[in-house]
């Protein structure tokens, strides 16, 4: 009996779920959307050093130069 109280309640969504839904998916690539923003800019900070440290003929840190000289 519980169990087709279960099935009955899942088939029977109604709209609510999926607004809540996808407000949901709309959060989480817009949470996304931000830490790949972020990311992107750490990875540009990166290389505006590197190539600061290029032109000086200095290396700071030395495993940023190993990583993009090996790519």
């Amino acid at each position: 009996m519980q169990v087709c109280v279960i099935l009955k309640a899942a088939s029977d969504l109604g709209v609510d779920s999926y607004f809540v839904a996808v407000m949901a998916w709309v959060l989480l690539i817009m949470v996304l959307g931000y830490f790949v923003h972020v990311l992107n800019n750490v990875i540009d900070t990166v290389y505006v050093c590197y190539a600061i440290d290029k032109d000086k003929g200095e290396v700071y840190k030395q495993k940023v130069h190993e990583a993009i000289d090996e790519s």
